[in-house]
Order: structure tokens, then C-alpha cells, then sequence
């Protein structure tokens, strides 16, 4: 057992063998990954995230011993940190991350849907909401048996929204903080979802003694979307209290950059021969230069659209920029 759990979708590292959230073709980059894994260099604890696999449907509360049925374990490289992998079948995964995190909650969250033609919530999504319960408990199933008395565990984003309750519910001895990597939805945005589906993840959500944000707005709008779902909320406080009473802080906390190994990279060969090769492209002009991953939420096709009028409403940057 450990004084530190984090909880996260996607681990540091490919799992051995695995095809599933740990082992996607960027190999374990990102930035909740890129931010934790600066974070614990040198530091203890453990690390439980998923991995698709071939283990039971149900797996069950794992036992605290070192091997677990449905789990793989390992250290991370430089650090004490165990990783604690736990299985999720194919078709699970399916369900609790396509269909649900990433099909509905993360578009909801960044305001991709129309709020006239909002997502179904027909009865296959049901089914795959279930699923998505499912994997968040076993989730806190495995968070309740590795946190020692008195320790923390820290829950990050959308996909394991409801494991601090779950965890609450069996170990209130814990502090346990819950970081949203991703905006928060318009409370008008998170009214889509159906009354039951949004109590859920609020609740769950408010299992937590923190609530963090990278953003004071998202934060706010948090706060805003439990007063509108009917919670007592204290907006100059950044307070929410959930249905026990308790209060829960809701905070912004930034994540910055590592400024002297940005600035090592700046400095490498690569670098500065990708540089060379920009200035002879840009050959004298000005540059606007955009830097994104190649999906919706980047909004790549609006900033092409922005520099076509930026270019319209400004004659004189036409071959200039």
C-alpha cells in the first residue's frame, strides 16, 4: 500500500503486449502524461490505469497482493512509482471509451455538439453508460486496496468521473482531488446529458475534497453547472457542497512548462535546422505560425478561416504573411 494513488485513463508507458489506452500510436505522450510524469520524478507511489486485454468481464475487488488476476504491475522508470495496469475487455473498452468518454463527455465538454441536434441517448448508450460505471469501479476497486490510512488519491479527467465517490464510499479516511484535463462544459452545453446521467458525474465528481481546473473560467463554470443542477454553491468561495454536506474546493491550477528543458531542445540540432528550413520558407515575411494535433477540437479548419479574413480585412498583409 501507498500514501500516493493516481488514477488515470491512459498509464505512462505501452502495456507489455496491449493494443488500449496506454498503448495508442503516440506511445504515451500528452499532457496530463508529459505533466504527471515531470511531477513524480524521484517521487512514490502508485499509478493504476487500464489496458485493454483479455482478462475476466468483471475481475472483481482485487486482492492486495502482488499479483492480481486482470492487473499488471511494474515500476516506472526512474522513480518508485508501481504501475498497476488494470485489464479491460475489448469490447468494454469499447463502450466505456469510444461510445461514452470520448463519443459524448468530451464533446460535450469542448461544445462540439449542436445544442438543437444534441448526442442519442438511446438504449445502446445505456448500455455502454453502464459499461462505463463498470470500469470506473474498478477503477476505485483498485485505488481503495493500494492507498494506505490517511493517503491521497488523485483522479484525472472525464473518463474516471465517478471513482472519487466510489472511493469515498469505502475509504473516507482518504483526501482524494479530481483534475479535469480538458475544458468544462457551458452549463447550457452540460444540460444535454440526461438528469440521471449529469447527478452521476456531478456526484461523482464531488466524492472529491478538490476539484481542479487549468482555467479559473472552466473552474467557474463548474460551479455555475452544480447551482443550476441544484447544489448549494459558494461562487466567491469557489465552494460546492455535495449532497453530505461536505465542502468541496473547486480550483484553477495552470500547468506551465519546464523552462530549461524547453529551452535545451530550442537549442539542439533538429531544432535549429528545422528553423533555417521555416526562414527560408517564410523568405523575409512575417509568420503565423500554428502548432496542433489534427482533430475537431483543435479547431484547425476556423484558423484557416481566421487567417482568410484576417488576410481579406488587411490588404496589406497579402504577401507579406
Amino acid at each position: 500500500m501507498t500514501e500516493l494513488v493516481i488514477a488515470s485513463n491512459r498509464g505512462p508507458a505501452p502495456a507489455r503486449g496491449g493494443r488500449g489506452p496506454s498503448a495508442r500510436s503516440d506511445g504515451g505522450a500528452g499532457g496530463l502524461l508529459t505533466g504527471l510524469t515531470r511531477a513524480l520524478r524521484g517521487g512514490t507511489g502508485t499509478w493504476v490505469s487500464l489496458r485493454e486485454g483479455t482478462g475476466p468481464a468483471d475481475a472483481g475487488r482485487p486482492s492486495a497482493a502482488a499479483r492480481r488476476p486482470g492487473h499488471d504491475e511494474e515500476e516506472l522508470p526512474g522513480s518508485s512509482i508501481l504501475l498497476d495496469r488494470v485489464a479491460v475487455v475489448p469490447h468494454e473498452f469499447d463502450a466505456y471509451y469510444n461510445r461514452v468518454s470520448n463519443g459524448v463527455l468530451w464533446p460535450i465538454q469542448l461544445g462540439l455538439f449542436d445544442p438543437i441536434h444534441g448526442p442519442s441517448f438511446d438504449t445502446t448508450f445505456r448500455r455502454a453508460w453502464a459499461t462505463y460505471r463498470t470500469v470506473n469501479r474498478r477503477v476505485a476497486m483498485a485505488c481503495i486496496d493500494r492507498v494506505e490510512a490517511g493517503g491521497q488519491v488523485l483522479v484525472h479527467d472525464y473518463h474516471l468521473a465517478l471513482v472519487p465517490a466510489m472511493v469515498r464510499a469505502a475509504r473516507a479516511d482518504v483526501g482524494i482531488a479530481h483534475f479535469t484535463h480538458c475544458p468544462w462544459a457551458d452549463p447550457a452545453h452540460f444540460a444535454m446529458l440526461p438528469d440521471a446521467i449529469a447527478g452521476e458525474l456531478l456526484d461523482g465528481m464531488l466524492g472529491s475534497d478538490l476539484l481542479g481546473f487549468y482555467a479559473p473560467r472552466w473552474a467557474w463554470d463548474f460551479v455555475r453547472t452544480c447551482r443550476d443542477a441544484g447544489y448549494s454553491v459558494s461562487p466567491e468561495e469557489g465552494v460546492v457542497r455535495a449532497r453530505d454536506g461536505r465542502r468541496v474546493l473547486v480550483r484553477a491550477y495552470p500547468l506551465g512548462v519546464e523552462p530549461q528543458e524547453l529551452r535545451g531542445e530550442a537549442a539542439c540540432g533538429e531544432v535549429l535546422r528545422h528553423r533555417r528550413a521555416l526562414q527560408e520558407l517564410a523568405n523575409g515575411r512575417r509568420l503565423i505560425v500554428r502548432v496542433e494535433r489534427m482533430d475537431p477540437a483543435k479547431n484547425l479548419l476556423r484558423g484557416l478561416d481566421a487567417f482568410e479574413s484576417f488576410l481579406r480585412q488587411y490588404r496589406w498583409a497579402r504577401g507579406r504573411v
